[in-house]
């Protein structure tokens, strides 16, 4: 378990580290102080797919240590089950909304630019839902994990 975690975590920290090394380079206001750094497109890219890289692996990892946080419900049974219900539907509609969204593709650079529907709150649904599902299989990851140790 612990190599799984660390993994995780060291890929979390090379996603957020590309993130800010990209937007160092994209930005053009904030960072207006720092001299010009050449390389606008590749920073795009890399930033692109590093933003989806790191949703996906901190909600992964955030799964993992849902045990911590809620391990005092787990002793209540009709929590426990709501949670595996909630956790059902979110994987469904996060499954459905990963492969319609067409995440992969931008964590692949397949797709070179991010379209993001105009109907915001349908949107934030499906990135709730994609969430929620990855963080119900860190979760259950790590309980897979735990009980191999045993």
């Amino acid at each position: 378990m612990a190599c799984v975690n660390l993994t995780l975590e060291l890929a979390l920290l090379c996603g957020v580290i590309a993130l800010a090394a990209s937007s160092l380079v994209l930005s053009e206001h904030a960072f207006a102080w720092l001299p010009a750094i050449p390389g606008a497109a590749w920073a795009r890219l890399v930033h692109l797919a590093a933003s989806y890289w790191t949703f996906v692996l901190a909600f992964l990892h955030s799964g993992m240590h849902l045990q911590e946080a809620f391990g005092k419900l787990s002793c209540n049974t009709a929590a426990k089950w709501a949670g595996r219900a909630l956790f059902a539907l979110g994987l469904c509609y996060g499954v459905y909304s990963f492969a319609t969204l067409g995440i992969w593709s931008y964590m692949t650079l397949q797709a070179r630019f991010a379209f993001i529907d105009p109907d915001a709150a349908a949107t934030a649904l499906q990135y709730a839902a994609m969430a929620a599902a990855l963080a119900g299989c860190g979760h259950y990851l790590a309980c897979g994990l735990r009980r191999l140790r045993k």
